[in-house]
Order: C-alpha cells, then structure tokens, then sequence
C-alpha cells in the first residue's frame, strides 16, 4: 500500500467536505440508532436488522470514499441482501465476541481479519455471508495490526467526543467510516476502479 495513514484520513475529510456528505452522514447515523432502538424491543429484533443496516452504512461509506455520489437511502441497501448480511453479521460477531472472552488480543485480530466482511458483500453482492469472511481474512492477512493502527489513531478524538456528551461522534463516526472504506479501496488495489472478480479471487 502506497499511501500514509494520514494521506487515507486526509481522503476522506477531502470527501466528506468537498461533496457536502456530513449532513446526511450524520442523518444516516441518528436513523440507525433510533431503528437499532425501536428494533430492540422486539426479541431478536436487534440481531435481524444489526446486519442489513451495517452492510448498507458500509455501501454508503464506500460511495462517498470514491465518488462522493453516497445518499442517505444506501443506508437500507443492505436489506437487499438480508440473508447472507444477517448470517455474516452473527457470525463474525459470535467469533469476535468468543474471541474478546479468551483475551483482548485474540478478539483485536479477530475483529480486524473480519473488518472488511460487509465491504466486499457489497462489492460482490453475489457472495455468500460465509465465503465473504473467508475473503475478509484473506485479505487482511499480514494486515490487521496496519488496520488497528489505523483506526488507534483516532482515539484522542473519541476522547474527546466524550467530553461533548457524545454529540462529536456524529462527526467522527462517518470520518472513521470513509476512511475505512478508502484503506479497503487501497488494499485491495481498487481506488476508485471496481474490479468485479476481486471478491472471487479473494475467496479462491
């Protein structure tokens, strides 16, 4: 990867200004929350919408990181895949959470081998919720420390969030989001070129 940590979190401040995505960024993240509330009350309710709605903010990250062409509706793309988004959210999250009960090491690696799961469904739509991890792991081989250091560095302002009474996340969630949607772009050699076997080739 031919480009700094600081270049990828520039790239996205860089799209979230230049294309005036911070309104609806934030819209997407209030929406979520007050759906993952609503959806609570119901049994199980939280753990049939977690999936589809995280697969459809990731698609919504990703147009912004490489068009800027990502609109509020994208949020709900990811009930188009129900199926396979519902049974990679709960696996991964089943791994992850096994993992953290071992040791909070065991459950970094795991969360990172499984960061890009719902990126490379929607780039490959056509590809199941299990063969989507096995590709995220692939592709994050040799990568997950990288990762984790990315997403370290913006603790200080989380903390900082913290001392707004949360209101900074709003902000800081999407910059997060874009720039995990433009690390995954460079990764995998993308940019903003879709290359349509990737997922298969990640798989195989």
């Amino acid at each position: 990867m031919n480009i700094t940590h600081n270049e990828i979190k520039d790239h996205a401040l860089q799209q979230l200004r230049n294309y005036s995505k911070w309104g609806e960024s934030i819209g997407v993240i209030i929406v979520a929350a007050i759906i993952a509330i609503a959806a609570s009350i119901i049994p199980f309710g939280g753990l049939l919408i977690a999936g589809p709605l995280a697969l459809g903010i990731a698609g919504f990250y990703l147009k912004i990181s490489r068009n800027g062409d990502g609109v509020f509706n994208n949020m709900f793309d990811g009930f188009k895949n129900f199926g396979n988004a519902l049974i990679a959210n709960f696996l991964v999250g089943l791994l992850t959470g096994l993992a953290f009960i071992l040791l909070i090491v065991p459950g970094i690696v795991v969360a990172c081998g499984y960061s890009q799961v719902n990126r490379i469904m929607h780039d490959n739509p056509q590809m199941n919720g299990t063969d989507a991890m096995r590709a995220s792991w692939k592709l994050m081989d040799g990568k997950k420390m990288d990762f984790f250091m990315l997403n370290l560095s913006f603790i200080g302002w989380a903390i900082l969030c913290i001392f707004t009474l949360g209101i900074g996340f709003l902000f800081l969630s999407p910059y997060i989001g874009v720039t995990n949607s433009k690390y995954y772009d460079e990764i995998t050699g993308r940019g903003n070129e879709l290359v349509d076997s990737i997922g298969q080739d990640l798989v195989s």
